[in-house]
């Protein structure tokens, strides 16, 4: 495979934006360098990163760092979500392909080259990973593949989507994972074919709270394109707590009740979801997940102990009447000062270089 475009460019830009917490930027760009550094046969590639408005000691820190080590880094005064983010990245790239990456991902030796040659055998629009979750080192699959499509419930149009193997032990399944064909990917780590820029135009940044994945895949398989699963590049999602700095405000607004109703309702009109069962899921789905934000999880409500049960119902009132006077004392001023701030221009701190193998290997070796 050619590691160059005729013109001198490497074949892949890689992308960092902030997903749901703003800290752990450097962590991932830290991961990406090293495992360039430590493969001998890593291809060259340009490593871009979009800082969403973090606090200005981060700022300042992403910034000698990225002056070090070669990376382009762009600068937002505005939190943004993900989709605006990765919107930047995809409009400054200039390679064949894009992997947009989140903030809080760490990836595996030779993860990059397996992507890039999947989507080159396989003439791919997106490839996707071996997602797994938990601290580095982690032995659970988050999504090895994924089913989705639109289906008929009972005369209602609904979603059916799947991660293969999720939460199941890598030692377990490692054997029956194959490279191939998939239905949807995840933007945890998502290799994207820089030209369906040109056909199906930017990101939906509608989509602020979630289902940004599905749109795209679903949008891509109305194309006929492929979509690949490679297990051969393997990467962690890193999920919160701890937060540090603005985390948990960031966090919130990420997941606050206004954007993910919002999510859902745009998601259900473009495809035409007329199944409630999946809004209801999805609501659900958001409202355990802000509790991460509050420090634990809640009470299972399943559980056959009628005492636990009622526990259970209590302490969900009680975070639903909490997470509304949160959203009104804290989220809805932190969405005011955004739409500020939005208006300010974008700055390109720092113009980066092309990074391989060796330039990575030199680069890690300046501490900043």
């Amino acid at each position: 495979m050619a590691a160059m475009n005729w013109d001198g460019e490497p074949l892949v830009t890689v992308a960092v934006v902030p997903r749901e917490t703003l800290s752990r930027t450097l962590t991932t760009l830290r991961s990406i360098l090293a495992a360039a550094r430590d493969d001998d046969a890593a291809q060259p590639f340009r490593l871009l990163c979009v800082d969403g408005g973090s606090e200005p000691a981060l700022a300042d820190e992403l910034a000698r760092f990225a002056r070090t080590h070669g990376i382009t880094l762009l600068r937002s005064e505005a939190w943004l979500t993900p989709n605006e983010a990765r919107n930047l990245a995809w409009a400054e790239a200039r390679t064949r392909y894009v992997v947009f990456v989140d903030n809080d991902v760490q990836v595996g030796r030779g993860w990059l080259d397996a992507l890039v040659d999947a989507a080159e055998r396989g003439s791919a629009a997106l490839v996707g990973p071996l997602y797994l979750i938990g601290e580095p080192g982690t032995r659970t699959i988050h999504m090895a593949g994924g089913d989705l499509r639109l289906i008929d419930i009972d005369g209602r149009r609904g979603l059916h989507e799947t991660h293969r193997f999720g939460n199941r032990p890598l030692d377990e399944v490692a054997q029956e994972l194959r490279a191939g064909p998939t239905e949807s990917v995840e933007f945890h780590v998502a290799l994207v074919r820089r030209d369906l820029r040109d056909r199906l135009g930017p990101l939906d940044e509608g989509l602020r709270s979630s289902h940004e994945h599905l749109d795209l895949c679903l949008r891509v398989q109305a194309l006929g394109e492929p979509i690949l699963f490679e297990p051969a590049s393997v990467v962690t999602y890193v999920p919160p707590p701890p937060f540090t700095g603005d985390d948990r405000r960031y966090f919130l607004m990420r997941w606050c009740r206004r954007w993910s109703r919002d999510g859902d309702a745009r998601m259900a009109a473009r495809w035409g979801l007329t199944d409630r069962r999946w809004l209801r899921a999805s609501a659900r789905w958001y409202e355990r997940h802000r509790w991460m934000a509050y420090g634990r999880p809640p009470v299972n409500r399943r559980s056959h102990r009628r005492g636990m049960r009622t526990l259970a119902t209590l302490e969900r009132l009680a975070f639903r009447a909490l997470d509304r006077v949160v959203e009104w004392l804290v989220v809805n001023p932190d969405l005011r000062r955004r739409q500020a701030a939005r208006a300010l221009p974008v700055q390109v701190v720092c113009e980066g270089r092309v990074l391989g193998e060796r330039a990575a290997r030199r680069e890690l070796a300046v501490t900043p």
